[in-house]
């Protein structure tokens, strides 16, 4: 939708709101730099969808800020980029429900990393925001190699 649309249907509050909620779950801006260098290490070398200056542009102005998507877009690269990361802040402290046995494996809890971002992301309901992007689809590509790996069993997507 364009802006003079998001006014007119009364969705520009709204989506300031989301906006600011969604980037309240960010990574603090360092580790946010880290997972970015990740993810474009271990993932996009390998499954080419983002055009690295063109996303580090957008990141660096701000768009999570404006646009919904793009901070959902950010999440769920946060959340796949979170399995190569060794920084503890990637992990959920066990905010979501573990099994006991989990919460004292280390081998676990290092599963979960990204979990947080993850659920974010996927979480957003889309009717509030409007008509879908190609954004949109992108999110989810981006998390459903994670979802395939925390879900037991693994469902295709």
């Amino acid at each position: 939708m364009s802006q003079w649309e998001l006014v007119f249907e009364g969705c520009q509050d709204r989506l300031d709101t989301l906006c600011h909620s969604l980037t309240k779950e960010f990574p603090p801006p360092d580790l946010a730099d880290s997972l970015i260098d990740l993810f474009f290490l271990h993932v996009n070398s390998q499954c080419p969808l983002f055009h690295r200056p063109t996303f580090v542009r957008q990141w660096r102005e701000g768009l999570q800020e404006k646009d919904p998507w793009f901070g959902c877009l950010c999440l769920s690269l946060f959340a796949v980029a979170s399995r190569w990361s060794d920084d503890p802040r990637v992990l959920d402290g066990d905010e979501y429900e573990v099994l006991e046995a989990e919460v004292l494996d280390e081998e676990c809890k290092w599963q979960r990393a990204g979990w947080k971002y993850f659920n974010v992301a996927v979480g957003m309901p889309a009717h509030i925001v409007g008509p879908s992007f190609l954004v949109d689809l992108t999110v989810f590509c981006r998390c459903s190699p994670r979802f395939s790996q925390l879900v037991s069993p693994s469902w295709p997507l």
